[in-house]
This record gives C-alpha cells, structure tokens and sequence, in this order.
C-alpha cells in the first residue's frame, strides 16, 4: 500500500461490481479478505493476498449495491458481512 503499487486484480464477476468491503485476519491461516457485491446479484470472497476467488454468495432477488463488515472483534473473529439491494 505504502508504494501504490498493484499486489492482485480481482476477476471474477460477471458483472459491474457496485460494493468492496475488506475483513480482516481472523484466526489461525486467515488472512484480509475482501468481498465484493456486484450488478450480477452475486458477492464473492477473496483472499487478498492472493487474488483467489474462496467464496461465491449467491440469493440476491436484485443488483447488490452495499456490504458492510458487523461483530467483528479486535482481531476479526465473528465478523460477518451483511449486504443490501
């Protein structure tokens, strides 16, 4: 971050994403995440260290247009993310 320097695209989604949130480490080999809401009515999860798709959330009846990270400890544990259309 300290560079500008790109480290990871994200590609995956089919679609225009609207929403990006980043969750961090949680627990024992998990690292930052970021998740993602697109107009495709999907979400996804990604390792952000390395790009990697780990997750696909499907159920959205519309476009996806807001994330937010909820019950998050100091360290990440229980957090969940919640979304909106």
């Amino acid at each position: 971050m300290e560079t500008g320097t790109c480290v990871s695209t994200l590609e995956d989604h089919n679609d225009v994403v609207n929403c990006l949130v980043v969750v961090c480490g949680g627990g024992i080999g998990v690292g930052e995440r970021v998740v993602s809401g697109s107009v495709a009515r999907t979400m996804r999860v990604w390792e952000m260290k390395t790009g990697t798709c780990v997750a696909t959330v499907t159920g959205h009846t519309d476009r996806m247009t807001c994330l937010a990270v909820v019950g998050r400890g100091g360290n990440g544990v229980g957090a969940r993310v919640v979304s909106g259309s």
